[in-house]
């Protein structure tokens, strides 16, 4: 068991990290600075868990959401470009974190008509792995504050 887990290590879990990895070596710094700028400012921010009202949770949401936003706009102007051989995907990631913004506006806007709204992720086509797609680009490009934000 312990050596099918070495192996699952180095090569599936290995494979997907080597396909997760951005080639163009001024991105990930540059974006890993943007987004622990932005991580820092919501950090400043009440933790939506710790409102006393859901239309306060919501106004939280919107507010570290709108960092996020922000964000979003100043990678996509550093970022490879969509036609780029080797990481024109990068805006797909990029897209997709768009998308995670998308639900966690939803979620906000829930929020004022029940206070019991639950956090969900909506699930596109096959991909019902966003989150988690997501936060393995940070990763294995030594990322991490622009993985999934942890406040919602």
């Amino acid at each position: 068991m312990l050596v099918g887990s070495w192996v699952y290590v180095f090569t599936v879990a290995g494979q997907a990290v080597r396909a997760n990895t951005i080639q163009d070596e001024a991105f990930p710094p540059a974006a890993q600075a943007i987004c622990a700028d932005t991580i820092a400012r919501i950090d400043e921010l009440p933790a939506p868990r710790d409102t006393n009202t859901a239309a306060e949770r919501s106004a939280v949401v919107v507010q570290s959401t709108d960092l996020l936003s922000d964000m979003l706009v100043e990678l996509r102007a550093i970022a490879p470009a969509a036609d780029d051989p080797e990481d024109g995907w990068v805006q797909q990631w990029l897209d997709d974190f768009g998308f995670y913004l998308e639900d966690r506006y939803a979620y906000a806007e829930a929020l004022l008509d029940d206070p019991e709204a639950r956090f969900l992720i909506t699930v596109r086509g096959d991909r019902d792995r966003l989150t988690a797609d997501l936060d393995q680009v940070a990763l294995a490009n030594n990322m991490l504050d622009c993985g999934t934000p942890k406040d919602v």
